[in-house]
């Protein structure tokens, strides 16, 4: 990780959240899927703690997401069965503002068994701002 601004590093989504959508539509995993997975476990490319982001109670429909909301409340059982399934720990992040989860996220860092880090909370110096795009996305 040389030349990271920083050695926390996130992911929105990962080749477990492809195995997971293969099931959910009844897919096989391809081979070159599978072949991943061995990587990424063998590699151990990413850490075990993963945060799942509670869904906010409803699903609003765009040309690119067009699960209804039944649909989501599925696949999210699926999608954290699957990540339980290679063996990462699912910790849920409860329904909140932005801002509030990513104080909930911070806050479980530096007590991660998989994360000796030590990344600290934001403090009311946190000014930067979220952009607008992802205030729209999550309700904000």
């Amino acid at each position: 990780m040389a030349g990271l601004p920083t050695p926390v590093q996130f992911f929105d989504r990962s080749p477990v959240c492809t195995y997971a959508l293969a099931l959910f539509l009844g897919y096989s995993p391809s081979i070159s899927l599978i072949e991943e997975m061995a990587r990424i476990e063998r590699e151990r490319v990413y850490e075990a703690d993963v945060f799942f982001i509670d869904n906010l109670g409803f699903c609003t429909a765009t040309e690119a997401r067009r699960i209804s909301f039944e649909d989501a409340l599925r696949f999210e059982r699926v999608h954290e069965e699957t990540y339980r399934a290679f063996g990462y720990r699912c910790i849920r992040i409860a329904p909140g503002s932005v801002m509030e989860r990513v104080q909930r996220i911070l806050h479980v860092i530096p007590r991660s068994p998989a994360n000796a880090r030590g990344v600290t909370e934001l403090g009311d110096d946190f000014d930067e701002p979220l952009p607008q795009a992802v205030l729209d996305e999550f309700g904000a």
